[in-house]
């Protein structure tokens, strides 16, 4: 600890500066720090976002939340995204700038529910709505599902039945009513870091969307489920069905 030489990892930086904060040890804190923020990766920053939660070091949470609004899609897809805390994934939908859209950052969420509730059940089972709120009972609150598109929310969220139906319908009024109802969950869109479109925006069309030109785009190459965005797999989720599928399926059946 008193000497120039410092052999660090990742683990041992975030306790190392832990015990450098408590005795007030400031060269040692700043060197752990930028160690820290000069090693952070896309598949480490999950835990070290754990461990900086966990020992209530704002400072070190703050380098971490900055790194994945930097290089979210790529902190999603590693497989560490799964296995967070719902105070660590609090943090993350509390944030005001991630460089994915509001679909995705559902589709992040629904994959982390199906992988808790997989977890806890003995048996491999197929995921249900209810199931998934429970796991995502606090973080529901958080996502913006008013600046989704209309076709984005009644393809993709709708089907998985999470929200309530007074929920639901909440939202709906929001999209089509000329005047604005009560505010169940944020209207304002995330921004991106600086200000720039994501690489991963519009890469899977949503039914019925438009592209900037003004041109439908193609309805067959529909975005996918949560665990297709993350891991290319759709094996341990069911896609749920296209809004008009479900429709008519209901439809025929009256």
């Amino acid at each position: 600890m008193y000497c120039d030489e410092l052999s660090l990892s990742l683990p041992s930086a975030v306790q190392t500066l832990q015990g450098a904060r408590k005795y007030q040890l400031n060269g040692l804190a700043q060197r752990c720090q930028e160690f820290v923020e000069k090693n952070l990766t896309d598949d480490d920053v999950c835990d070290v976002l754990e461990q900086s939660v966990s020992i209530r070091d704002q400072p070190l949470i703050d380098v971490c939340l900055h790194h994945i609004e930097e290089h979210t899609p790529a902190v999603f897809q590693s497989p560490k995204f799964l296995e967070v805390s719902p105070d660590v994934l609090e943090h993350i939908l509390r944030l005001e700038t991630l460089d994915v859209s509001e679909l995705d950052l559902f589709h992040a969420c629904v994959a982390w529910a199906n992988h808790r509730a997989r977890a806890t059940s003995r048996k491999k089972i197929n995921v249900e709505g209810p199931d998934l709120r429970h796991h995502l009972e606090l973080m529901v609150p958080l996502i913006r599902f008013p600046t989704m598109t209309t076709s984005e929310f009644a393809s993709f969220v709708v089907p998985l039945s999470i929200l309530s139906d007074t929920e639901t319908c909440n939202v709906y009024k929001y999209f089509t009513c000329p005047e604005r109802p009560e505010k169940w969950f944020q209207t304002t869109k995330r921004k991106r870091p600086g200000d720039r479109r994501s690489r991963v925006d519009n890469v899977y069309p949503t039914l019925g969307h438009v592209d900037d030109s003004g041109t439908k785009l193609d309805s067959v190459k529909a975005m996918p489920t949560a665990p297709d965005l993350l891991s290319g797999s759709t094996s341990d989720f069911d896609r749920p069905p296209k809004y008009e599928e479900a429709t008519c399926s209901q439809s025929n059946d009256a």
